[in-house]
């Protein structure tokens, strides 16, 4: 999915679920009861994928509710606005699940009530893709002669940090250390060390394999059967080099290793690269390629002949 895409179902995603389960809702008096009746339709209406039944449900709680500001600043001036926008954005859209994060309570002065909280948000779209979302809202409601309705809604996505050379620094380090360990847990041959370092759709370009190894699965039962024939005894990363794009980074590298090879010792040097991923705040490897020096690749048999 591309990223404009994102732009435009999130806001959508938001405020169509922007009240779903909301913990320490009070219902003290009629109002209160007024406004978490509001609160049960929204839900009902982020539960379904029906355009028809969803936008009904908006239409009853908003009107003539708006302006809404949307995370990406996208301004939807009304209800009928936003259902139009609605009917298209629940195309694209598989399921979801929104969860507030934050206590949320009602607050009133007069004839206005409001309430706000951090949100989070995990889309499926029907292409299989997937995205999630956190962010903030304010929201607004007013009593228009008995009935309360949603007026105004503020939604936003928290700006990240400026990105700064510590960080970035910081990040460097953190991939270095990975690929370092991903090392050190093969020659110990610890997989269960190795495979929470890998990506699932982790991929490996190898010298002596006609094909690419796919899935982070298919490589570790591959490791198993090298270490069967093989066992590196020592290796060292050399001149690393790395690019770091938001959240992948690129690390080439020049490498040594030594070691048993159906007990026949070996000794070579090569390239490697590494393309990483961050997910969560940890860097997973996502691809590696490695290629022989073949003039420098040696075993003690072959030294024994020459």
């Amino acid at each position: 999915m591309d990223s404009l895409r994102t732009l435009f179902i999130s806001p959508i995603v938001v405020l169509t679920l922007f009240l779903v389960s909301m913990p320490g809702l009070r219902a003290d008096n009629k109002d209160d009861r007024a406004i978490q009746a509001l609160v049960d339709k929204f839900q009902q209406a982020a539960n379904s994928t029906d355009v028809t039944r969803v936008q009904r449900l908006l239409s009853e709680i908003s009107q003539p509710g708006g302006p809404f500001y949307t995370p990406f600043g996208n301004i939807i001036r009304s209800a009928k606005d936003l259902e139009a926008e609605i009917e298209m954005e629940l195309e694209d859209l598989d399921s979801r699940n929104f969860s507030v994060t934050t206590p949320v309570s009602i607050q009133r002065d007069g004839k206005m009530a409001w309430t706000n909280y951090s949100w989070r948000t995990d889309l499926i779209h029907t292409d299989g893709s997937q995205d999630t979302l956190q962010g903030r809202d304010t929201l607004v409601f007013a009593k228009i002669g008995k009935n309360w309705k949603l007026r105004h809604m503020h939604s936003s996505i928290p700006a990240s940090p400026p990105i700064t050379q510590l960080s970035i620094q910081m990040d460097a380090q953190a991939v270095l250390d990975q690929e370092q360990a991903i090392w050190t847990a093969f020659k110990d041959q610890q997989i269960d060390t190795l495979g929470p370092k890998l990506e699932e759709n982790y991929s490996a370009l190898q010298d002596g394999q006609a094909y690419r190894i796919r899935g982070k699965n298919t490589f570790l039962s591959s490791a198993t059967d090298q270490w069967a024939q093989n066992e590196l005894r020592s290796f060292q990363i050399l001149d690393p080099k790395l690019a770091i794009l938001g959240d992948t980074a690129l690390l080439t590298y020049y490498y040594l290793s030594s070691g048993f090879s159906d007990n026949v010792p070996f000794s070579n040097s090569g390239k490697a690269t590494s393309v990483y991923i961050r997910k969560d705040g940890q860097w997973l490897a996502l691809h590696s390629h490695q290629t022989l020096n073949k003039n420098t690749s040696t075993t003690l048999r072959e030294r024994a002949v020459d």
